[in-house]
């Protein structure tokens, strides 16, 4: 007798897939956003930020806003924080008041939301204007942060419970062979799945730096 290969249903996939997504969106960010707020618009470019082709590789970095490494370091690692602190407050409304789903469903929406206005920063009519550029980038990343707090503790735990699986039962496969349909494995897999979308997800790190 052996242990069967586990179930994975379409909605754990789809999960994963949000999962996926939040996690590009987040370790995606830290390059951009440091240029933007650390460099200067490049001479020659679109006006958006970035370098101006056929000089791509020379001196000239992507930029916008030209604050100096300080004030960006400041602002990716306050974004940063929230990110990592939200979740608690996340966590804690998905439990009390509005149940994992909604809850996800709320920090998704929100996350499209900040992700629209992110774009209003790098217009280049508002970049001439660094104060309106950067209250909106900084308005963008809180809303961005409170999108990822909302996701990221209710994901998981609720992938766990999409298991069709709930106590080990014994199978007989067409084959005729016994095998034991193990909800320890299952959400094993679930996990391990769901893991390697977060890894994928953060190779956007490497990508756009």
């Amino acid at each position: 007798m052996s242990v069967a290969d586990p179930v994975f249903s379409l909605v754990a996939l789809c999960m994963c897939l949000v999962e996926f997504t939040e996690r590009a969106s987040y370790y995606g960010t830290t390059g951009p956003f440091n240029n933007f707020i650390n460099m200067p618009l490049p001479e020659g470019g679109n006006g958006a930020g970035a370098v101006a082709p056929g000089k791509v590789g020379e001196e000239q970095s992507a930029g916008a806003l030209g604050m100096g490494s300080v004030s960006a370091s400041a602002i990716v690692k306050m974004f940063t924080f929230l990110a990592y602190v939200i979740p608690i407050l996340g966590g804690i409304v998905a439990d009390s008041k509005w149940g994992r789903f909604k809850t996800i469903c709320v920090g998704t929406a929100v996350g499209a939301i900040a992700h629209v206005i992110l774009v209003i920063p790098a217009i280049p009519q508002v970049i001439v204007h660094p104060k309106a550029a950067v209250s909106t980038f900084i308005i963008s990343i809180i809303i961005l942060a409170f999108a990822a707090g909302f996701i990221k503790p209710s994901l998981g735990p609720m992938l766990c419970d999409q298991s069709p699986v709930k106590e080990p039962t014994i199978q007989v496969t067409k084959k005729g062979e016994r095998v034991i349909i193990d909800p320890q494995a299952t959400v094993e897999r679930y996990l391990l799945i769901f893991y390697g979308c977060i890894n994928l997800g953060a190779l956007f790190a490497v990508s756009v730096s």
